[in-house]
């Protein structure tokens, strides 16, 4: 098997920085088959602990993704930027605390594998991936030691990795 990869010449000139505001960010499409509740739910829950965040959506988000985001947002601050150039959406990760990388549910979801999450390994950024925790992209993500896996409804685990990452931003 030859995984996808990432273009380092890609990331030249692009520094990664600290928002303010501990911000997750998706970048891509983000339709249908990728579920969003319980990561919403998670979201939620930790503004209730206190925690400030921000959520940025760079690229395409189905009308019912939106819905969903939209209806369990409350006071959150939520960002839905339309598509961009490449180069632009690296920016975007790199200036965010949290990568957000959902797995599209799938009967074959366990070997999905996107292109999208070398791109966010290269960039360094903490990634929270929802989707199988026993699949291939988790593995890949494990391996790395970059992030953390959670399925789509486990809204305890969720927000329990959300906490983790968030307090490693404020109390490094």
């Amino acid at each position: 098997v030859i995984p996808n990869g990432y273009d380092e010449d890609d990331y030249t000139g692009i520094t990664a920085s600290e928002p303010s505001v501990f911000t997750i960010a998706y970048i891509g499409t983000l339709s249908g088959s990728y579920p969003v509740s319980g990561f919403m739910d998670a979201v939620e829950k930790i503004t209730r602990m206190g925690h400030t965040v921000k959520l940025k959506f760079v690229g395409s988000v189905s009308s019912g993704q939106r819905n969903i985001i939209e209806s369990k947002n409350g006071t959150l601050l939520t960002e839905f930027i339309p598509f961009v150039n490449h180069r632009d959406a690296i920016k975007h990760m790199m200036e965010s605390s949290v990568l957000l990388l959902v797995i599209p549910d799938h009967q074959s979801n366990k070997c999905i594998i996107t292109g999208k999450l070398f791109e966010y390994l290269a960039s360094g950024k903490p990634i929270l991936c929802i989707g199988p925790p026993d699949g291939d992209a988790a593995d890949i993500i494990n391996a790395s030691g970059n992030g953390e896996c959670a399925s789509y409804s486990d809204t305890e685990a969720i927000s329990h990795i959300l906490d983790l990452y968030y307090n490693e931003k404020n109390h490094p």
